[in-house]
Parts: structure tokens; C-alpha cells; sequence
């Protein structure tokens, strides 16, 4: 968690990008990753492709957007705000072919990687750090542990905090796979901070 900090207030901005056709898991694991960079730097965006969105994300980025606290923005707004000194994070994947836009993604010379997928072919040459457990349950639990120990001002919110826990109970099929339990420690510090149903 250090070192992704330490790496993160180096930067001007920094752009949070799921997989392309988001789930709940990339979308919560991007608007976690988001809040996490927001204590550190004024400038951290979720950066989403309104093209490629299902019902249920839709309904999701409306909810967060209508709430305001979350930095959302579109691939297009977010493609002219990239400097040569903005850090990319790659959430719920690490194959450069998954990413939500290649060429969205060849505009960044570094590359932060969260994931809970094993690392395989097509994985970013310029990923400076990575934080994959294949152990995890989803990428949102990975994220949520390093909010939980991020000595912040700024605490999530409800619909932040369901947004993640969204993404566990996606890539958990409501908790009956892949539990361990980090999961249910994660889960339990989510609905502590009003996680519901989004």
C-alpha cells in the first residue's frame, strides 16, 4: 500500500480504468481505487465507456454520479486530461487486450496494476508496480483492504461502499464461492460504511 502511495503523490493525475464491458467488480474495484487515490491527490478520475455498458452499470455510474463524491468521467473527457506525468491503474485485469482502451492506455508511460486474476500473457511492459492475489475473492476486495488501512480524513460513503461490495458479491456469486475470510472482513468494514444494494 506504501509504495502505491508513495507513487501516486509523484503524479499530476491519476486514471482508474476497469476492463472493457464493465462489471461490478471492475466498476467498484475503479470508483474504490478512485476514493483511495482521492486522500492522497486532488486529481483522480474513474474513467468509464458509456458504449459498452449494461443496465446495471448504467444504473450504478447514475447513482454515483447524482451522489457526486465519486470523480467518474468518460474515456473521451479523460482522453484530453492525460499529461506525460499521469499514472494509469488497471483494475480487474492485467492483459493489455482487456483494458477498457488500448489507445487509451498507450498514452501512459507508467502502469499500476490491481488485480485478483493469476498474471498471464498481454501484461503491461511499463506496470511499475502490481498488487495481484489470486487468493482474493475480486479486485473490490483488494481495494476495499487498502481503503481500510488508509489513515484518511475522507471515508467512503454509501453508495461507494455498495458499489464495492457489488463487485464481491459478483465475482463471490453472492459469497458461496471463493470466500476467505479477508472476504468477510472486507464485507463486514463495506456494510459498516452502508453498503446496500445498488
Amino acid at each position: 500500500m506504501t509504495a502505491i502511495s508513495d507513487r501516486i503523490k509523484m503524479v499530476d493525475n491519476v486514471f482508474i480504468v476497469g476492463h472493457r464491458k464493465l462489471d461490478m467488480d471492475a466498476l467498484g474495484s475503479a470508483v474504490g481505487m478512485q476514493f483511495f487515490a482521492s486522500n492522497i491527490i486532488e486529481n483522480s478520475f474513474a474513467v468509464y465507456n458509456p458504449d459498452e455498458m449494461s443496465s446495471d452499470i448504467e444504473r450504478a455510474i447514475e447513482r454515483l454520479q447524482a451522489d457526486g463524491k465519486t470523480r467518474l468521467i468518460s474515456i473521451s473527457q479523460a482522453m484530453g486530461l492525460v499529461t506525460p506525468r499521469s499514472l494509469l491503474v488497471m483494475v480487474d485485469h492485467s492483459k493489455i487486450s482487456l483494458t477498457l482502451s488500448k489507445e487509451f492506455y498507450e498514452q501512459f508511460e507508467d502502469v499500476i496494476v490491481v488485480d485478483h486474476h493469476r498474471r498471464d500473457d498481454d501484461f503491461p511492459d511499463n506496470a511499475i508496480l502490481t498488487f495481484i492475489e489470486s487468493g482474493a475473492s475480486s479486485a473490490a476486495e483488494l481495494v476495499t483492504e487498502l481503503i481500510q488501512f488508509q489513515n484518511a480524513k475522507k471515508r467512503l460513503n454509501k453508495i461507494q461502499s455498495s458499489v464495492l461490495m457489488a463487485g464481491i458479491m459478483l465475482d463471490t456469486k453472492n459469497f458461496s464461492t471463493r470466500v476467505t475470510s479477508r472476504t468477510f472482513d472486507v464485507a463486514s468494514y463495506l456494510r459498516s460504511k452502508g453498503s446496500d444494494s445498488v
